[in-house]
């Protein structure tokens, strides 16, 4: 994410980095961490965006099994 402050009292424009692959796209459309380095609200985590070229396609799930022990 790129914050460009603007002219006017406490506006900023944020360009989002869009990742492209076989699959489609993926982007960060907030992250609180970056919004807080630069004094704007933070109660938000993180939200993304993706899109797919085919239907049926599967982004942004993640999977561990347990391993013993756990």
């Amino acid at each position: 994410m790129r914050f460009h402050e603007l002219s006017v009292g406490g506006a900023w424009r944020i360009d989002t980095d869009v990742h492209d692959d076989e699959r489609g796209s993926f982007c960060r459309l907030w992250c609180g961490g970056e919004f807080g380095k630069h004094g704007l609200p933070d109660s938000m985590s993180q939200a993304n965006l993706s899109t797919n070229r085919c239907r049926g396609t599967l982004r942004g799930m993640h999977y561990r099994a347990a391993a013993d022990g756990e």
